[in-house]
């Protein structure tokens, strides 16, 4: 075997957006990852970490090129770990799913507009994924991995599009007058009609989405340890409700971000890689409502146009409208610590991590407080680089060897960041000018690193 994939369990989280994702992960997760072992065999996918790898064979077999092109579809591949997959299972290794195996543990966005941030950097992977498909040698199993995770995200528009197709016919049945004859020969009126019932059929089909989650919570019952950590049966299947219907009211709101993120991409915006951040943080309300007024107007827009024509399309439309109108609500409270601590508190969303901690993640979470009491958890890489002749000596050495450069060949990353440092007179001008991709690109070139720690701190200006 070239990599065996473990089922990472989220710990650590405690906003109410967080502890959603944490539930399901431990509840539903095993369920789902059983199914894909069963289904995958040898021929699996690889989710970038919490992985055992057979390093020999990676490192001869996995060596990502650069797309031809610049970004979104060229450049750099985001989406590592789905070709890297594609890669070692091309020389003959396995890759493996075992999900019970365990002991992976991670931690999640404490938001949903911080899931939207990381959420954009996959949408461009994924879609990246279209000029590798066509690859010599891939296994079908790994061409049909990556047109997988690209519907995954083009599913996302075409779900909008729907939407929006069927507001569009609703407003035309109530305000143009209908063709009850038409200019094929026919004996009767072509009569307008509401198809209720294939809009059952879709609404029983869409229902069928739900099963894995009512597998995983019946699999929790039985387990008695799961159960009784987990808060006992009624908290599990309160716990279970609530997780459910939070995902009917932000998958709406996903599908606009998603949609966007598409439409972004396609029009050739390139995402960069900006770290995550792993923080139970808040985010201020005007972002929030900046971010999400469109997705209101679009739910507004979808109540007005299902009430004109029947009640019982509303009813049927009803997680979309609410879910869209609510999406400030929802995004604000997605990240509050106060609304997760309560549940918590109550026995909801606990998970048996939680009662009994991982060793490994005491140990973690006891590190983590020794850096946070020492400052250097908080540091700016910058700052470090520049202030540690020993950190930055060990960070050059594990920089790759400098890509020779053709004459013209200039990022305006890199040529921001060269007149940004050398207009700089202090460390901390560096600091306040940089961007995020700005930033990156100093941390990966050894000469602009060199410019970086030429440059004095304000305190020996002063002196």
């Amino acid at each position: 075997s070239g990599i065996i994939q473990t089922l990472p369990l989220i710990i650590n989280r405690n906003t109410l957006f967080a502890r959603v994702q944490q539930f399901a992960a431990r509840i539903y997760g095993p369920v789902i990852a059983a199914g894909l072992s069963a289904w995958m065999g040898r021929d699996g996918n690889y989710w970038g970490h919490n992985a055992i790898i057979r390093t020999r064979a990676f490192a001869a077999h996995c060596g990502l090129p650069d797309l031809r092109g610049r970004p979104p579809f060229g450049g750099h591949i985001l989406s590592h770990d789905f070709v890297e997959a594609a890669l070692i299972r091309r020389a003959g290794y396995s890759v493996y799913m075992l999900p019970t195996l365990g002991g992976s543990y991670e931690e999640s966005p404490p938001s949903l507009i911080d899931l939207s941030a990381r959420d954009r950097r996959w949408c461009q992977g994924n879609l990246q994924h279209i000029r590798v498909v066509p690859a010599k040698g891939l296994h079908p199993a790994t061409r049909q991995h990556f047109m997988t995770g690209i519907f995954g995200y083009l599913a996302s528009p075409l779900w909008m599009l729907q939407l929006i197709i069927g507001i569009v016919i609703v407003l035309q049945a109530s305000y143009i007058r209908p063709e009850y004859f038409t200019s094929d020969f026919s004996l009767f009126p072509t009569w307008p009609r509401f198809d209720a019932e294939r809009s059952l059929r879709l609404f029983a089909i869409t229902m069928i989405l739900l099963m894995p989650k009512f597998f995983g919570l019946m699999l929790a019952l039985i387990q008695s340890e799961t159960r009784r950590a987990s808060g006992g049966a009624i908290r599990l299947v309160l716990s279970t409700l609530f997780e459910i219907v939070m995902s009917a009211l932000l998958a709406p709101i996903m599908m606009l971000i998603q949609s966007g993120h598409v439409v972004h991409i396609l029009f050739g915006f390139d995402t960069g890689w900006d770290p995550q951040r792993r923080d139970d943080g808040s985010i201020p309300i005007r972002d929030i409502v900046r971010r999400h007024r469109s997705h209101v107007a679009m739910g507004v827009v979808s109540l007005v146009a299902g009430l004109l024509i029947a009640p019982s399309l509303v009813a049927w439309m009803s997680p979309t409208i609410a879910g869209l109108i609510l999406a400030i609500v929802l995004s604000w409270a997605s990240g509050q610590l106060a609304l997760g601590l309560a549940l918590k508190r109550v026995g909801l969303l606990t998970t048996p991590e939680e009662s009994a901690v991982p060793p490994i993640a005491t140990r973690a979470n006891a590190l983590a407080r020794e850096l946070e009491v020492s400052g250097a958890d908080g540091a700016d890489s910058l700052r470090a680089i520049h202030d540690n002749p020993e950190l930055r000596e060990k960070h050059e050495a594990f920089l790759p060897n400098a890509r020779p450069r053709h004459r013209g060949e200039i990022t305006a990353e890199r040529a921001l960041a060269v007149a940004k440092l050398t207009d700089a007179e202090t460390i901390e001008d560096a600091m306040d000018w940089l961007k995020p991709k700005e930033r990156n690109g100093v941390l990966h070139d050894r000469a602009l690193i060199a410019l970086l720690c030429m440059l004095p701190s304000r305190a020996q200006t002063r002196g």
